[in-house]
């Protein structure tokens, strides 16, 4: 089976046509990839294309917080072994993204799909998968995606709307359970606990207290009913004898033997000028600017925007005279 355009409407076939063309001119004038502005093109066009083009795949969706991309690239490599998969390994994980990765796949009949979790319902319930892969849930793009609880809801309301397909996930993870948890046919898959600090409380009612690597529920108010699948499952596939936690790089005293601060990142003023603009000034020192002093104190700012981040920290430090030589000190050239 190919993903020739023989199934698609004549809206269809003009919207793929488009947004083939979005990707070549993003690409061809260095824009970028293209793996994302293909697909809103065409999706404008024709707003069933997704649906029709997905048709005469079997697909493999895979979301969650961490190891996406990763897990999506393993997923595509042991389908490979079939024939041809269409994917979107880049990280172009919204509806664009995966129209890109489907209308990219002429001659593949497998998809192993990367998708953000708030988008799986409705990639889903158009591409119509095989099988879900839940990895885990924490705190992630909150001014997005909101707290942890709306993200579990939006992976059941995926899982839940596809009976027949297979849910692999994560029993170590109590807001992956609950989000398979209504699926009749889940793979429960464990690799050892790791952060859990995002799932005390229970999307279903309940308080998670974990022992080792089991978790089970407790009430969390007096004559709090408790869901029936109130433990860690037992897993049908797990990972024996891997430390997955993270390790710190080796401490500076234990290669010399000697202890010392790790270096901090310091500006220098010419960097600050460059990133700041002509006229920018900078204290010459940890990338501090002047904000006005007095009685020899200089109370100013570290401007953490395109050289540091977005957030500003206050601090005061001793007058340096030698700053006043350069005509800085006291000055009230800032952001």
């Amino acid at each position: 089976m190919t993903t020739s355009s023989h199934h698609l409407s004549v809206r269809s076939r003009v919207a793929n046509a488009a947004g083939g063309a979005a990707r070549f001119a993003s690409r061809a004038l260095g824009r970028g990839s293209g793996g994302m502005i293909g697909g809103e093109v065409a999706l404008r066009i024709s707003p069933r294309f997704l649906a029709e083009l997905a048709a005469p795949f079997s697909s493999v969706i895979v979301t969650g917080t961490n190891g996406k991309s990763t897990t999506t690239r393993m997923v595509r490599a042991a389908l490979e072994s079939a024939g041809p998969v269409a994917s979107n390994i880049n990280g172009d994980n919204m509806t664009s993204g995966v129209i890109t990765a489907l209308m990219r796949g002429k001659d593949a009949s497998r998809a192993a799909l990367e998708v953000d979790e708030m988008h799986v319902p409705t990639v889903a319930a158009d591409v119509k998968p095989d099988v879900f892969v839940y990895l885990n849930l924490s705190r992630d793009q909150l001014d997005r995606v909101g707290e942890i609880g709306s993200v579990e809801k939006r992976l059941r309301e995926g899982s839940s709307a596809h009976p027949d397909a297979v849910v692999v996930a994560n029993c170590d993870d109590p807001l992956i359970v609950s989000a398979a948890a209504d699926n009749p046919r889940v793979v429960w898959v464990a690799a050892g606990a790791g952060w859990g600090g995002d799932s005390a409380a229970y999307p279903r009612g309940g308080r998670v207290v974990r022992n080792g690597e089991d978790w089970h529920l407790i009430p969390a108010f007096a004559d709090e009913e408790l869901p029936a699948l109130k433990s860690r499952p037992q897993p049908h596939w797990w990972l024996t004898d891997v430390d997955l936690a993270p390790r710190r790089p080796a401490s500076n005293f234990a290669r010399t033997g000697r202890s010392e601060r790790p270096p901090q990142p310091v500006a220098s003023r010419s960097s600050e000028s460059r990133q700041r603009g002509a006229g920018s000034r900078c204290c010459g020192r940890n990338g501090y600017r002047p904000r006005g002093g007095r009685a020899g104190r200089q109370s100013c700012y570290r401007g953490r925007g395109p050289l540091f981040g977005s957030r500003r920290e206050w601090s005061e430090r001793p007058f340096d005279a030698r700053e006043k030589s350069r005509g800085l000190a006291g000055s009230d050239d800032h952001d």
